[in-house]
């Protein structure tokens, strides 16, 4: 039989690898609980109260160590005819909290490849002083504008990969 403390290691582990909210884990590994809505009512009150007192305690911590965005920041989003050919590169250079985004393009094939791009992208945050950037993990959409190549609240008729994903026009 396994020693508990490692028990509760290996449960950690797959809880982590399951994507299970770290949150949930740090009060499972203060209070050696698993609460749910299915067992919660097999709980007394004051066990519920740890529970609870567990989770706030992790969120506070968090939000103590997470700092207001260090400006300028960048962002880089990805466009193309579908969810893996990228056609097109947006980066924008936020200034301040609440400026409008400096708005970048490149359209290309390979352009996430290209030498070039990447140099020009690279300028373009160094010349605003970008001090961080935030990337799409892919592509968010077609490489079309809504209200430039099509109309507001109509799907894209050149990318139909994209019907109802996309813009004013998205079903969820």
């Amino acid at each position: 039989m396994p020693h508990p403390e490692q028990v509760e290691h290996l449960t950690v582990q797959a809880m982590k690898e399951a994507g299970i909210d770290p949150a949930i884990i740090y009060a499972y590994e203060k209070t050696g609980r698993l609460v749910t809505e299915d067992n919660q009512h097999l709980l007394s009150e004051a066990d519920l109260d740890e529970w609870q007192a567990a989770i706030e305690e992790y969120e506070m911590k968090r939000r103590k160590h997470t700092k207001p965005p260090d400006y300028p920041i960048g962002t880089v989003a990805m466009y193309g005819p579908d969810d893996k050919t990228t056609t097109k590169i947006a980066a924008g250079v936020i200034l301040h909290d609440g400026a409008d985004a400096i708005i970048k393009r490149w359209v290309a094939t390979g352009v996430t490849t290209n030498p070039k791009v990447r140099q020009e992208m690279k300028d373009f945050f160094l010349q605003h002083g970008v001090n961080s950037v935030a990337v799409s993990e892919g592509n968010m959409g077609c490489p079309h504008e809504e209200g430039l190549d099509f109309p507001h609240g109509e799907d894209c008729p050149f990318c139909p990969f994209w019907k109802g994903k996309q813009g004013s026009n998205r079903r969820d």
